[in-house]
This record gives C-alpha cells, structure tokens and sequence, in this order.
C-alpha cells in the first residue's frame, strides 16, 4: 500500500489512537447509523416513487380506455388492464430496465425523476386524477366497459394494498435508526392513520354516481397517504443523518455523553439541558432555534 491509501489510514490511525476504547465504539456505532440512513433513505425516495408510478399508471389507463372504441369488445379494454398491470409490477420490482410505455410513464419529456414524483405528489396531481376519475361518475352502458373498468380498479387497489403492506414492513425495519421521542411519535401517528376506519371502510356512496368511482377515489386518497408518509421518513432519515455529531444551536458546545441531545420533531438535534431552558423561557411560543419549527404542540402532548 502506498501513496494516499497510506496517508488517509494514517490519519484514521491517529484519530482513533486519540480516542478511548468507548470513544472509538461510540464513533463506529455513529459511522453504522449513518450508513443505515442513507441506505434506508434511498428505499424510502425508490418507493416513494413507486407510489408516483401507480397513481401515474392508473391515469394512463383510465385515460386509454377514454380511447377505447365502445363496440370493440372486451379484448380493447383489457388490453389496457394488462399494460397497465406490467407497469405496475416492474415499478414493485424497481426494474428500470423494464420499458415502460409512454401512456403509463410517470415523467413528462424533458422531466426528472425527482420532479415527476414531485408533481404528482402535489395539487398538478390531483386535480389531473380526479379530472380523470369522473370518467367513472356514470356506469358505462357496455358490459365490456363495465366488466373491464372494474377489473382495473380491482387491479388498482390491489396494488395500493400490496405498497401499504411493503410500506409498514419497511417501517419495521428501519425504525430503531430513528431516535425516541416526537420523531419517531410523529410517524408513528400517520401510520395509524392509514388504517383508520376512514379510510380503510367503504366510502360513502351517492346513488347518483357509479359506486367504481367512489372506490377508486378512496384508493387514491389511500395512496397518496402512503406517499406522504413515505416522504415523511425519507425528509426524517435524510436530516437525522446531516445532524449526527453536531454542536448544541444554542450553546454551540460539541453533543456528546457529557452534554446529552435530543432530537425534535423537525430532526435538528438540540442539547437536553439547553432545551428546557429554552421551553421555560419561551412559553407557548416555543420553537427550534435552527428552521423555528413549533415544538408546542409535541410539548403539550408528551408532558400531559
């Protein structure tokens, strides 16, 4: 070994020659955590995206079956289920080898990634789903149409359900790299609100609609709740690992086992003893130091 492999393990030799033995064990279980975050991170942006790629597909195919000629039968229409049942599962299987046709493709020309996942998270999204939705107001006349329209949103559901069971999985398996506290609470709380009665029951028909609309729009609000938490533990892991071994905001002193932390709703990591003094201080009109995130409501819930 020579040249600068040489001269980058030597400094690692010193720094850790520097450290007591709890020292050095404290700073390799921090160099695991961190790597844990930004692996689980990028499982939560892939599925995340996932969730994109299904709300895009089911446009596409509700959008194809607009185009259907009505007197062709079954076999136009579930043409359409196919395709759109192959985009699907090669955005479950994160195959981006899989070639996925435009119609059911989540970016636009010219897009990126980040940015589709973006736009369909946000208003442009929805109203463009729902514009599309109220295709399904009114039962189709056609037994094909209707048999077929059905199966799709069979297929659609189907798919929601399978990203929720993925989802609480992967929760499972990335929570011990979230710290205790209003955090790993907050997330807590959203994922108990995905199974909620609201939202997990029938919705609340209207005769004068075709009950396939109604539960096709309950499985999108579903969908998009899964995205939104998705996003939630992406944004958590993603600062939780910027504010690892960071000085206190307030007194600017090193955190560690003689100036213990705690990590706030917001993920910006605060000294414990500093903290309560802010609190005490500031009143009901607390906030963090660093982007001034409220801290009130957290505080209320956990000291009732």
């Amino acid at each position: 070994m020579s040249g600068p492999s040489r001269t980058v393990n030597g400094w690692y030799a010193a720094q850790v020659k520097r450290m007591s033995p709890g020292e050095a064990e404290e700073r390799r279980n921090m160099m695991k955590r961190r790597q844990e975050a930004v692996e689980m991170k990028c499982k939560a942006k892939k599925m995340r995206t996932r969730a994109a790629k299904t709300s895009a597909g089911m446009k596409g195919a509700l959008q194809q079956m607009q185009q259907t000629p009505s007197g062709g039968g079954f076999g136009g229409y579930a043409s359409v289920v196919n395709d759109v049942q192959r985009c699907w599962g090669a955005a479950e299987a994160y195959d981006e080898k899989e070639k996925v046709e435009s119609d059911y493709a989540l970016c636009k020309e010219g897009e990126s990634e980040d940015a589709a996942v973006e736009r369909e998270e946000g208003e442009e999204g929805r109203k463009s789903f729902e514009k599309l939705l109220s295709d399904l107001l009114v039962e189709p006349s056609n037994d094909a149409e209707v048999a077929a329209k059905f199966q799709l949103y069979e297929a659609y559901l189907a798919t929601v359900e399978k990203l929720r069971k993925d989802l609480f999985e992967f929760w499972e398996e990335c929570k011990h790299v979230i710290p205790d506290g209003p955090v790993k609470t907050g997330i807590v709380k959203q994922q108990i609100a995905i199974d909620d009665t609201q939202n997990t029951g029938l919705p609340d028909f209207d005769p004068r609609r075709w009950f396939v609309y109604d539960m096709t729009r309950k499985a999108q609000q579903n969908n998009s709740m899964l995205s939104q938490l998705l996003r939630s533990i992406e944004v958590k892991l993603s600062l939780i690992n910027d504010t690892e071994d960071q000085d206190c905001p307030f007194c600017l002193e090193m955190l560690d086992d003689s100036h213990p932390s705690q990590v706030l709703s917001c993920c910006h990591r605060v000294g414990v003893e500093c903290w309560k003094a802010w609190v005490a201080t500031r009143g009901s009109s607390v906030t963090c130091p660093v982007c001034r995130n409220s801290e009130f409501l957290t505080y209320l819930e956990d000291n009732q």
